[in-house]
């Protein structure tokens, strides 16, 4: 259909005509809301952006599933995190026809746990980490919908890539020559099936058409969208969700790992868990690795030092530094050390989600200013009694993952998890050229 060459609706026109629309909420036909939606509107308005495929690389996935799930479908198989088979009758979600599936993510771990739902200290979620593989593209851009128009919070970074209304109507009138009155129609459009989508919170019948219009309709065309991306309603705005074809999921994405977490405190906008296991992909599989933190294997620095009456020391080597305390002679070293770990603390842990997505081994790193007492203790090379020592002193705290057949030992730190950072390279190297 030419662009401009359809039945137009004025801003009060397409409102009461969705505000008819929403009545179909309840109507578990496919066929009679497609026939009642383009009775009102005559075409369905697509939400296309362009998008760079190369800074797709940045656009990290996260699918969770409860636990319970994955051992039913087995840990170790691949398939159990991909989500059901195409065509398979699962029932209706926001972003999927029943029969007609989809495969869900989330923009951060913290947005894919709590789509969940009923989120509960005690539970336990394994969370797959997905890429698109950008080397398989052929295309220099690929296509991406957006239901989010006015439906973002303040707080949500996608803000700093979707295009607001206005900026969404200049880009189709000067890129694409369409005509103002038309680009006003498809923008106010896209802006009312932005909200209905996330407003359709019980049945799930109107957004699941809008999806499968966008998802499967058409989908042989290359210039057609394969990945839709809307706010999550869970997470109160301040994320998005993903819902991607399956056909493009299973040629494009690919599983990097998955961690284990079990819930441990429920907060308003976070939530905080502690690692059970990490899985590798390995030969086709998945291995399970235990999340292993040992205090003995510490390292520490001693960036500075200096004692309470005024005495810097510039000391190189502090292991050939020996002391007398309680007629024992030690190293200082030994004695800073000891007095270190007791600084050390599991909430100090906190370094979280991204080292142990992002790296196969974790390092928690800080900077402490210690002070230790030292009662009825003398240097071998200084003279003067001291009785207090100021330590600036650089902590490196090593992570080690051991195969689950074998004995788990130490702690397991709590990690918080919050939504996407505006920071994350995503929302720093994205562009996208709206259709």
């Amino acid at each position: 259909m030419d662009r401009n060459k359809f039945k137009l609706c004025s801003v009060e026109e397409i409102r009461e005509a969705m505000t008819e629309f929403k009545k179909l909420k309840e109507l578990n036909d496919y066929s009679q809301i497609r026939e009642k939606f383009f009775d009102l509107f005559e075409v369905f308005p697509m939400s296309i952006m362009f998008n760079d495929t190369h800074t797709l690389k940045h656009l990290q996935l996260y699918r969770a599933c409860p636990a319970d799930k994955v051992l039913e479908w087995g840990k170790s198989n691949l398939a159990s995190y991909m989500g059901p088979p195409k065509f398979k009758d699962v029932g209706k979600g926001r972003a999927n026809w029943n029969g007609r599936n989809v495969f869900y993510a989330g923009d951060s771990p913290y947005v894919t746990v709590v789509e969940n739902k009923k989120l509960t200290p005690g539970k336990e979620y394994y969370i797959g980490q997905w890429e698109i593989d950008v080397e398989k593209i052929t295309e220099k851009q690929i296509p991406i919908s957006y239901l989010t128009l006015n439906n973002l919070s303040k707080e949500n970074p996608w803000n700093n890539i979707i295009p607001s209304k206005e900026e969404m109507k200049e880009r189709l009138i000067d890129n694409f020559k369409i005509e103002q009155k038309v680009a006003e129609f498809y923008v106010e459009m896209i802006s009312e099936l932005s909200t209905l989508f996330v407003e359709d919170n019980e049945s799930y019948n109107l957004s699941a058409f809008i999806a499968d219009n966008i998802l499967y309709s058409n989908n042989n065309e290359k210039h057609m969208p394969k990945i839709l991306i809307y706010p999550s309603v869970e997470s109160n705005k301040n994320s998005c969700n993903l819902a991607i074809n399956p056909d493009f999921a299973i040629e494009y994405l690919s599983l990097k790992k998955v961690v284990k977490i079990k819930v441990s405190e429920v907060q308003e906008n976070s939530f905080k868990a502690a690692y059970r296991q990490i899985g590798q992909i390995e030969l086709g599989k998945i291995q399970y690795y235990h999340f292993n933190f040992d205090r003995d294997k510490a390292r520490y620095k001693i960036d500075s030092l200096q004692c309470r009456c005024g005495t810097k020391f510039k000391i190189k080597d502090f292991d050939k530094v020996t002391m007398v305390e309680n007629n024992v002679t030690r190293s200082l070293k030994e004695l800073i050390d000891r007095e270190s770990r007791k600084w050390v603390k599991e909430e100090d842990l906190v370094e979280y989600e991204k080292a142990i997505f992002e790296t196969n081994g974790i390092a928690i790193r800080k900077v402490l200013e210690v002070t230790i007492p030292l009662p009825d203790t003398t240097f071998d090379y200084v003279k003067k009694q001291h009785s207090a020592l100021f330590c600036e002193i650089s902590i490196e705290q090593p992570f080690d993952y051991i195969k689950e057949n074998n004995i788990l030992v130490g702690m397991k730190p709590l990690v918080e998890y919050k939504p996407l950072d505006k920071k994350h390279p995503l929302i720093k190297d994205y562009r996208t050229q709206v259709l």
